[in-house]
């Protein structure tokens, strides 16, 4: 993807054959009103500019000298770690993914650092409830790590577990089309806490269930695919097929319920997100969290082949042609060029 320049108005335009006039008008829209990290990020994963061009490199400083960047860049100490613990939004994987959500590039020294940081398992200072519960080894799955490694990922020799647990992900995925039941590798809650319609669960309709200690973590989540969408490296045809043909199992059992840890410690993950449509009033207050969940599962599977949440995808598309989905959309916690930013990328990888 090259650029050519336009004399009569003396910028850079950006043109992609096949693009759809809708999602043409996206990309002119954030070429041109959105920050440096928008238009870093479209130019990047949307019209593929190499990122190592003049032209990229220098948005990517323009990046680094961000108020809100720079904030976060202070938050790493001296061995290469970032905030207090490993989990959390003042923590490791909280500051990681905020800073890669802002274009930051993991070919960074102070980013490489942090990997090492991550490697070494050695966390500067334990939060209460991460003293209480401890982590697992380095060597073991644990997913604020893995999710970190998979933001930092820069095909170098320091990436070696990384694949490791992304395989292992694949196979889970794999593995849960043999479920046909969730009372398989789980029971229904039933108690006060469990079936009152607010509280820890953002929709009324959700349902809590455990898993049984021999069944732990055996069902997809959101989760797993924001760990696959946050490093592509996995991707190729026969691996989409196993994501594609899993999610299109999980997809049969909406809406579907939260699965509690035993002794029911909290839930592993939400699909509430992924399962309802957005104009449902429940979650109007969750968009930004939606749109990232719908941007996740875009990039890890065929979403065209998922009835159930290809129809929100759709819903997007029919209300961004109408004009009316920033009016459907905006709420405190996104504006407007943000959820355009969204869509583009949510309509790229859904290949509309």
């Amino acid at each position: 993807m090259r650029p050519c320049y336009n004399h009569h108005i003396g910028k850079l335009l950006y043109t992609k054959c096949g693009e759809s006039m809708e999602k043409q008008k996206l990309i002119d829209m954030i070429l041109t009103t959105g920050t440096p990290s928008h238009r870093y990020i479209i130019m990047r994963d949307v019209l593929g500019l190499d990122i190592k061009c003049s032209e990229m490199l220098a948005l990517q400083e323009q990046i680094l000298q961000h108020k809100d960047v720079k904030k976060l860049l202070k938050k790493q100490n001296e061995d290469g770690w970032f905030g207090l613990g490993l989990h959390g939004g003042a923590s490791m994987d909280g500051i990681v993914i905020a800073l890669r959500r802002a274009g930051v590039e993991a070919y960074h020294p102070f980013m490489k650092n942090a990997k090492q940081a991550v490697l070494s398992d050695k966390i500067p200072f334990l939060q209460k409830a991460e003293k209480k519960a401890g982590w697992p080894p380095v060597e073991s799955y644990c997913h604020p790590r893995v999710l970190v490694l998979a933001a930092l990922y820069d095909n170098d020799e320091n990436d070696t577990l990384l694949i490791k647990f992304q395989d292992e992900l694949l196979q889970k995925f794999e593995q849960s089309l043999h479920i046909e039941s969730l009372d398989e590798i789980s029971r229904e809650l039933t108690t006060k806490r469990f079936t009152q319609t607010s509280g820890w669960k953002w929709h009324p309709n959700t349902v809590a269930r455990v898993y049984f200690k021999d069944k732990v973590d055996s069902f997809p989540w959101p989760s797993d695919l924001e760990t696959l969408a946050s490093c592509l490296n996995w991707k190729n045809e026969r691996t989409i097929d196993t994501t594609t043909q899993a999610m299109y199992h999980v997809s049969g059992f909406s809406p579907v319920p939260l699965l509690f840890f035993p002794p029911q410690i909290g839930p592993y993950g939400s699909y509430e997100m992924l399962d309802y449509s957005f104009d449902d009033p429940h979650l109007r207050r969750f968009t930004a969290w939606r749109l990232w969940n719908y941007l996740n599962l875009c990039k890890v599977c065929d979403v065209k082949e998922i009835p159930h949440y290809y129809q929100n995808v759709i819903w997007l598309k029919e209300h961004l042609e109408k004009g009316t989905l920033a009016e459907q959309l905006t709420t405190p916690d996104i504006n407007e060029i943000d959820i355009y930013f969204m869509l583009l990328l949510i309509l790229h990888y859904a290949n509309l």
